[in-house]
This record gives C-alpha cells, structure tokens and sequence, in this order.
C-alpha cells in the first residue's frame, strides 16, 4: 500500500485542457511535465519518492495567445516519457523553441519561427519533419517514416528506426543499428558501427566503416567497387548478406576484413564502372629510400609483437571474467535455493486454519484460489531471430502465454514463470520503484503502456534486462510449459 501526499503543481495556468508556465516577457512555455506527487513506501521499508505527472496533448490547436500573453516555447520531453506524447496537434507560427530533445511527437507540422539549431536527441517520433533550422542531432532513437532537413551536418547514432529520410547536406554519422529501409547519402564519408540493419543502402563516398557487429542478420548494400577501410568485424559472420557491384566481387573477397563474410553477392543495380586501380607507389627520391623501408619494416614487426601481447592479455582477461561470470552465477543459484528453503520453512511454520463446522449448501463447482492454482500449459514456437534482443522475445512469450489463457492470474504467471529474478512485477507502480544499474527508475522493466500486461486481477510489467544467467533459466522453464524455442 502506498499513500500520496504534497501535490505539486508545476503549471501556473489551464486553458482548454492545455498547461502553461509564464516566462519573462509576458510570455507562455506549453508544459508536458504538469507536476509531481510524493508518496510513502509502507512494505518492509519506510522511504519517501516523487512520482512525475506527464501531459498527453492531441488532436487540438496551440493558440497564439492566452490570457494576453503569447506562447513561444512547448517543454522539451527531456525524459522520453511516451505518457507525455504529442499527436496531431497545430503549433501557430509564434512557437521559437521545442527545448533540447524532440520526444514523443507524431504527425505535426513544425512551424517555420522555430530557431531551434541542435536537438540532443529525437526519440519515438513519428510521421515528422524536422524543424528547418535544425544544424546538428546527437542521436534518433525508435523513430518511423521522419524527414531530416538539409542544412543538417552531423547526425550521431540512429538506432531501431524505420524509413529514415537523411539528406546530402549530411556528412557525419556515428553508428547504425537495428535500422530498416536506410540510405547513407553520397556526402557521408565515415561510418561508426552497424549492427542488425535490415536494407542498409552504404553510398559510394563512404570510404571507411568502424565496425561491423554479429548480433542478427543484416542486410548491406554498398554502391562502391572499391571495398571501404573495416576495422572491425565480429567471428564467424554469417547472418550479414552483402550486395555489392558487379566486377568487383574478387575486390571485396580478397579483402582482409570483408573477406570474413560467408556472403557476399554482386548486384547489377549498383555501381557505375569498374573498380578503380590501385595508386602505383612512388619512384624513390633518394638512395636512402631502400634503408629508410628496412627501418620501418623493423617498427613494423615491433608493433606487431606489442599487438600480440595485448592480444594474449585480453584472452587472458577474458578467461578471467569468464570465470567470475560463472561464480557468481552459482552465488545466484545458492541464494535463489537459501530463499526457498526459508519460505518452505516459513510456510511449515506457520499454524493451519481449523475447519469451519459443515454447512449444508448445495454442491458446486469452485475454482482454485491463485496460492494453489495449477499453471495452464501452453504451445506454440518462437524463433529467435525474428527479434531484436532477449528482452523482446521473452517479453513476446509472456504476452503469448497471457493472451492464449485471458482468465490466468498473477499468482499463476509468477508460478509459471518462477525463476531466480523476477520477471513478472504487480504493476507499473511497482516497477518504477525498482532502479536500474544507471539509477533509472523501471529502467529494466517495459513500461510502455502497450507493453504492459492484463492479467485476470490486474496489470503486469515484465522485466527488460536478460543475461545469460537470467535468460538461460527462463528458457528452460518456458520449454516446459510447452513452448518450442529455435
């Protein structure tokens, strides 16, 4: 049970169900975060917490002035709360500023007095047009079908979005991971990581890429003969398909890194002529050229040696670390087992109920309280390359398992899912009570309001962050209510 208390309003007017805050010069902020409630903890530990109140606006239209005073500003979403989403809504031509980040907006028309030149970040966006004025973005996140003006020069990450829309004038980009239907334009000439990108179209300026990760399948299609400098790549790296332009299939092959990939296909539709020849070393200018190669030959087999010793260090490392992963995975399997044994004692403790005298009453059947219900057996198969992270697929099993039985309980999902860790919390509140390791509260837990399940006596919010120790156990039990993972 949780009590709330001190209310606080952040607003300082209402006007048809839209929120303000009055700035210097008679003026008005749109406000998306409206106030905040504190409350007590009252379980097994007293302590006291604030709980943000976020606004939702759609469907409706910002007027120029309020009260005499002209509104120029909507709060930034500074958090990425999707409670604080902003749909469908027309800004007059008196808005200069959307704060430091773009989150949560779709379908809105920008207007063109906005000044804004560099937005942190665009998060869950969807359906826009970035403002006009707009120079650099450190990074878009889960964003579908916006268009990025072009004055825009740097752009950083751009991570799980979809139609993505960059322009020419763009000429730095970080890495690209869990991207559909991208085209890296002709003026991008570097590249950081790419990771799980489905159509990944690389131009032919781009001259070097970071690396290239193994985490799931991708698609790659690169419009240069020449193969680009890669740094790096994961092995072995067989779930990335790589088109490239006819002629120079032996190019990409003979290639120390893109030579790695299992496959590698050439595609008519890229490319314009053949792979250009390689640049003839220069005539030597004096006769200390042939003594000035052996010298640099000598460096050359020195830095190989140091790398050869980093190397040895970092496998002797990562033994290491292999090998505490494992300790304390059994630490977590001792205490997991110390925690039933003292709930099975706890239990035996515990005096039983006399029975009630007999009644007489009709006979009827009666269903089994959730203590002791028995778990539903479920079927079904899951691939686990259809999804993105651990975390997806087995938050898709948990609202498989919940839609093919609707009448199942809490007590009965627990029961289902019972593993070391819990999985399966009470409610939202519950998870925003639970901080992750960066101090975000229910940063480990999807709670997205369509990622939050209905249960027969309540909502449930399944945990995000899977481990192997975490996972593992979890697959192991899903298999035995009948579901097949391959």
């Amino acid at each position: 049970m949780s009590e709330f208390k001190d209310k606080v309003d952040l607003f300082d007017l209402e006007k048809d169900g839209v929120y303000y805050k009055k700035l210097a010069g008679n003026c008005l902020m749109v406000l998306r975060r409206i106030g905040y409630s504190s409350w007590w903890k009252t379980a097994k530990h007293v302590s006291y917490d604030t709980y943000s109140i976020w606004k939702s606006y759609s469907n409706i239209a910002i007027p120029k002035e309020v009260n005499g005073m002209k509104v120029v500003s909507v709060e930034c979403n500074e958090y990425g709360y999707s409670s604080a989403e902003i749909k469908n809504v027309s800004f007059p031509d008196t808005i200069n500023s959307f704060g430091k980040e773009l989150g949560y907006i779709s379908n809105v028309v920008f207007p063109d007095s906005v000044i804004d030149s560099h937005y942190e970040s665009v998060v869950g966006c969807n359906d826009i047009s970035i403002p006009k004025s707009v120079r650099t973005i450190g990074r878009i996140q889960n964003c579908n079908n916006i268009t990025i003006p072009s004055p825009v020069r740097t752009i950083g990450d751009i991570s799980s979005c979809n139609n993505i829309a960059l322009p020419g004038s763009v000429q730095t980009i970080g890495d690209i991971y869990h991207c559909d239907n991208l085209t890296v334009p002709d003026s991008v000439q570097t590249i950081g990581r790419i990771s799980n990108c489905n159509m990944l179209i690389i131009s032919k300026s781009v001259v070097s890429v970071k690396k290239i990760d193994n985490w799931g399948p991708s698609i790659l299609k690169i419009d240069n003969p020449n193969p680009p400098v890669l740094t790096e790549c994961d092995e072995p790296h067989n779930g990335t398909v790589i088109f490239i332009p006819l002629g120079s299939l032996g190019a990409y092959k003979n290639d120390p890194m893109w030579g790695k990939f299992k496959t590698i296909r050439e595609d008519p539709t890229l490319g314009k002529g053949a792979v250009s020849p390689q640049p003839q070393a220069p005539a030597a200018i004096n006769g200390n050229t042939e003594k000035e190669k052996v010298e640099l030959k000598s460096q050359l087999a020195k830095k190989d040696e140091e790398i050869a010793e980093l190397k040895r260090q970092l496998a002797q490392r990562q033994e290491e670390i292999a090998e505490l992963k494992n300790q304390l995975a059994k630490k977590d399997e001792e205490i997991a087992e110390l925690k039933r044994q003292s709930e099975s004692k706890k239990a035996s403790a515990e005096p039983k109920p006399q029975p009630a005298p007999a009644q007489p009453k009709p006979i009827q059947p009666s269903a089994p309280t959730n203590a002791t219900a028995a778990v539903p057996k479920a079927n079904g198969v899951f691939k686990l390359a259809d999804y993105k992270s651990k975390g997806k697929l087995c938050h898709t099993i948990v609202k498989t398992y919940v839609e093919q039985h609707p009448d199942v309980t809490l007590a009965q999902l627990k029961q289902a899912f019972n593993v070391p860790k819990c999985e399966v919390v009470e409610s939202l509140a519950v998870a925003l009570t639970i901080k992750d390791s960066t101090g975000k509260v229910g940063g480990d837990y999807y709670i997205k309001e369509n990622d939050q399940l209905k249960a027969k006596d309540g909502m449930v919010v399944v945990w995000s962050y899977w481990p192997e120790r975490f996972y593992n156990p979890f697959m192991e039990r899903v298999k035995t209510l009948g579901y097949t993972i391959e």
